[in-house]
């Protein structure tokens, strides 16, 4: 996972991506399903693009498709992405419906059958990532990103930090990690007292304060929470991955 005093991927989501966030923690593939019209969408978005319905839920869903487009992205503006290049993305035929453009692992193959998975970036970001339904044994692709390292999969024996806690998002996120079997969560709180009744702390779970007025990775994030800001200390591994609730 990549520490968090590198470059991360872009940060800006609509708030209707929340829900890719909670499926990465809670290790589902959730997506969008109309209740009107039973139509399942991505991207995320505040209305159906089929009936334009808002009475939108998040369901399990298949996590099959079909790779029909792959390419390897050679050049890049973002920081994150120039110091990781060549990197795979593709267009996934989703047997529910949608196509979904997600990050491709090693061995994936246009035409062939994929499993999709919802992982957490370096940007604290719900993301889609695609492996190959069946392994190629033949089949060698050697320095292309992204590799499984890239994204969180398994958070177990992980520090991780939860930005806003209070949040819905947060609260589901929290429970979603705990219930995986996490062994250390931190916490954001921008209540006065620094803490949420919606979780009490415990061995596993621990509250900072943060400022109300500041959003994280900021410095006045770390220094309202009194945590190291990797920023300035050069300590990327205070955490190992981050889920950004605040959105």
């Amino acid at each position: 996972m990549t520490t968090f005093s590198d470059p991360c991927p872009p940060r800006a989501r609509s708030a209707a991506a929340a829900g890719l966030v909670r499926g990465a923690a809670t290790g589902r593939f959730i997506l969008q399903r109309c209740r009107d019209c039973s139509t399942v969408q991505y991207p995320p978005r505040d209305a159906c693009h089929s009936c334009l319905g808002t009475e939108l839920s998040w369901e399990d869903v298949d996590r099959r498709g079909l790779l029909s487009a792959k390419t390897t992205i050679h050049a890049s503006n973002e920081p994150y992405f120039q110091e990781r290049l060549p990197w795979a993305v593709g267009s996934v035929a989703s047997v529910e419906g949608p196509s979904i453009l997600a990050h491709l692992l090693p061995g994936c193959v246009a035409g062939d059958p994929i499993v999709m998975d919802l992982r957490l970036d370096a940007a604290g970001r719900g993301v889609v990532v695609a492996r190959p339904a069946t392994e190629h044994p033949d089949f060698t692709e050697t320095g292309t990103r992204p590799q499984e390292n890239d994204f969180l999969s398994d958070p177990k024996n992980m520090r991780l930090l939860v930005t806003d806690g209070c949040s819905t998002l947060g609260h589901f996120v929290i429970a979603g990690l705990l219930g995986r079997g996490v062994t250390a969560v931190t916490a954001g709180c921008p209540r006065s007292e620094g803490t949420c009744p919606e979780h009490e702390s415990s061995e596993r779970l621990n509250w900072v304060n943060v400022a109300t007025d500041s959003a994280w990775p900021s410095q006045e994030w770390y220094q309202a929470s009194q945590l190291p800001d990797p920023e300035s200390t050069g300590d990327g591994w205070v955490f190992d991955a981050v889920f950004d609730t605040s959105v």
